[in-house]
């Protein structure tokens, strides 16, 4: 039996029907999502061959939920666990009730984030025998934030097990298991992630596998961090604390390409990446980080529309890989030797489990709803939304010479350098991030309608500077776009893009744009409400998202080639998510003044070089929908 993971995403209260979220169809019940996702072998199914999805065990989809409000809970109004199940991670069944309640002395301030763990991890089965266990945060005292002292005993960390698959739970008798941080000098200490960890047990030298857990914080004028335990695999309720894993000094940045490091660090998750190719292996973590510089993208205003418009919470979705040593007092220490941003846009709080069944690393998130005013979100009843599921792997790159417009690649931190070749070929790595493609290939298999284009290349005959290509659809709240496009020149200048057209007349669009020479995607927002909209609706934020994003050069038997701009991007009513060459990820929120249904896909390339550019295996899937249970 597989061990997993947490889910680590807030949302507030969930959205009226939508797909690629998990979502409600009832608007009176209300969500907050920053919990856990795992999978459960206890029942397993076989695969379903009427379906075009594979049908594999139970998953559980645990999320931070405000059953009275459609914001965060305060003092009488606390976090609680909210449940949902699922089979293919497409269609889901929630539970009307909270899993876990905030209700008693220990956790009266809130239930957060924490792990689960799919099996029987004690021995003493007369007084914590289970086949599912959950590990959480338990708050006792409201106000828990990085910008004031650190009181010790405010988070502690509490367990929760289930003898009947997941549909009820009970709090262990001896909770809290651990009563607080080891020392006062914290931002924080929270959110448990627990795994196997192979390395760890080499460079400790134990020759058996143990169980680790990373609870995440920082140290209070210093720095951000994860705290590591090592917890006897017999028994969950022993937890020993080994120490610190990073030494990194608060608001650290390399450049665009890598995120503020924050002053606190929340659900941090630990695992090991592996090339699908071939066989090498790399450590990562992924980190919530706040306490960020406010000054990015979603918060700045270069207009004054934008002005108006609401702002974010500074924070940060960051990756980091590195190396594993260990430290004079025997603890773990991690080097980051490369790092970047796992989602540009309004994504936060991520979680992982790795599949028991296929070992692959599966990730969720959070993705906010706080480009609403507090009027819109009021309104509606709902705020924030789960993203889609996404697949994690070491993404290798080998005979490498360059980028796009440059050859030294060490100016992108993003690649961390692995072999090198005589010639001065070098193989490079980096997170590699897609879309989950069993969810992918099922909402595609559900589509109402679905176009492809092999090949479309603009005429640079016509005079223009400026060429577009429209592909209509019949549902522009749900699609599905993938296309790549090649560029024939290393160093090639066109603007390429693609755009969702939400209505006929082509007045509400949502433009994702590549920039070659600033090496930068975009995600233009600003043309998603009318002009004759209110002024509360004017004051949704609109602002753009980017992510900084290049293309890699090769060598091959003195041939050179670049890699082409590959396009997956996932639309559902108010979620945006887009994939680019699976490294470049941003998420947003995309909320269109209007009801039309009709409109278009638009392919386009903008500068005098358009005959540069073509995109190929174009495809369009829209009009999926899913199933929400309760």
């Amino acid at each position: 039996m597989g061990l997993t993971t947490t889910l680590s995403p807030t949302v507030v209260a969930a959205p009226p029907h939508q797909i690629l979220e998990l979502s409600s169809q009832k608007k009176d019940l209300q969500f907050a999502s920053r919990q856990v996702v795992g999978a459960s072998t206890a029942d397993s199914y076989a695969i379903n061959k009427t379906k075009a999805y594979e049908l594999t065990s139970l998953y559980h989809l645990f999320f931070q939920w405000n059953p009275v409000l459609n914001d965060w809970g305060n003092d009488t109004e606390a976090i609680a666990w909210g449940h949902a199940t699922s089979y293919n991670l497409i269609d889901w069944d929630f539970d009307d009730t909270p899993a876990l309640l905030p209700s008693d002395s220990y956790d009266d301030k809130g239930v957060f984030t924490g792990g689960f763990i799919p099996s029987t991890l004690s021995s003493n089965t007369t007084t914590f025998g289970s086949n599912l266990v959950l590990a959480y945060t338990s708050v006792k005292r409201e106000g828990v934030t990085f910008k004031k002292p650190y009181l010790i005993g405010t988070e502690t960390l509490s367990l929760a097990q289930s003898s009947d698959n997941g549909t009820t739970w009970q709090k262990y008798e001896g909770n809290p298991i651990i009563s607080g941080a080891p020392t006062p000098n914290y931002t924080g200490w929270r959110d448990p992630y627990i795994s196997y960890w192979p390395a760890a047990d080499n460079l400790l030298g134990n020759n058996s596998q143990s169980l680790y857990a990373l609870i995440s914080g920082g140290f209070r004028n210093q720095g951000p961090t994860t705290f590591v335990y090592k917890l006897d695999s017999t028994d969950l309720t022993t937890w020993d604390y080994i120490g610190p894993l990073i030494n990194i000094e608060s608001n650290t940045r390399e450049g665009r390409w890598t995120g503020d490091v924050g002053k606190n660090w929340e659900c941090v998750n630990r695992m090991s990446l592996k090339d699908p190719n071939g066989d090498l292996e790399r450590e990562f973590l992924i980190i919530s980080a706040e306490g960020t510089n406010p000054n990015r993208a979603g918060n700045g205003s270069s207009t004054a529309a934008e002005a108006l418009m609401v702002a974010r919470t500074p924070r940060y979705q960051l990756w980091m890989t590195g190396d594993l040593t260990t430290s004079p007092n025997s603890s773990i220490a991690f080097t980051p030797l490369a790092s970047g941003i796992f989602d540009h846009g309004n994504f936060y709080a991520a979680n992982s489990f790795r599949h028991p069944l296929t070992d692959k690393l599966l990730v969720w998130g959070w993705v906010q709803e706080e480009d609403l005013p507090n009027d819109i979100r009021a309104a509606q009843g709902w705020s924030g939304i789960i993203s889609s599921p996404r697949e994690l792997y070491l993404q290798v790159h080998r005979n490498v010479i360059g980028y796009l417009g440059g050859d030294d690649l060490s100016k992108i931190p993003v690649f961390e350098p692995l072999e090198s070749r005589d010639d001065n070929n070098v193989t490079y790595s980096t997170m590699g991030i897609k879309a989950h493609q069993g969810v992918l290939q099922g909402l595609k298999a559900r589509a109402v309608a679905n176009q492809t284009l092999d090949r479309w290349k603009p005429n640079t005959t016509n005079g223009t500077d400026s060429y577009k290509h429209d592909i209509a659809i019949n549902d522009t709240a749900h699609i599905i776009i993938q296309t790549s496009v090649r560029y024939s020149s290393l160093n090639a200048t066109s603007v390429v893009g693609v755009s969702i057209i939400h209505d006929e007349v082509q007045d509400l669009h949502t433009d994702i744009s590549f920039d070659p020479v600033n090496q930068t995607v975009t995600i233009d927002r600003s043309h998603t409400v009318s002009s004759t909209a209110s002024a509360v609706d004017k004051t949704i934020n609109r602002r753009p998202e980017s992510a900084a994003h290049t293309l890699l050069t090769y060598s091959s038997l003195g041939d050179k080639s670049m890699e082409t701009l590959d396009f997956v991007i996932l639309f559902d009513k108010s979620i945006l998510e887009v994939f680019v060459n699976e490294r470049t990820v941003i998420s947003t929120r995309i909320y269109v003044n209007g009801n039309s249904t009709r409109g278009s896909v638009r392919l386009s390339a903008e500068g005098a070089n358009g005959q540069e550019i073509a995109f190929e295996r174009t495809g369009v899937w829209c009009g999926m929908d899913a199933e929400m249970r309760y």
